[in-house]
């Protein structure tokens, strides 16, 4: 498993499972991965989590079927924040 992930949606697409297929973009690489459908469902992040998304992700289980080939396998106990594409962070003044 990873202990944190701090990255960037580059790809989302739904999967016939009901999870959505993603690629994840942060500052060493880019790696593709599955939200588990909890994630997005009804009382979940579904409506956040777009291509421009950033996410902080905390012990994500990583599926590696070869030796270089990775996928991240995304839980709701793994989700520590989701911010919208179009999230703007103050400065604490107002």
């Amino acid at each position: 498993w990873i202990e944190l992930v701090v990255g960037i949606v580059k790809s989302c697409s739904p999967n016939m499972l009901g999870d959505l297929n993603v690629t994840m973009k942060d500052l060493s690489c880019t790696i593709p991965g599955t939200i588990h459908h909890k994630v997005i469902g009804k009382d979940g992040y579904g409506k956040d989590i777009t291509v421009g998304a950033a996410m902080i992700l905390t012990n994500v289980s990583v599926f590696s079927p070869t030796p270089s080939k990775h996928y991240l396998n995304i839980t709701m106990r793994n989700v520590v924040e989701v911010f919208r594409k179009d999230t703007v962070l103050g400065n604490g003044s107002g």
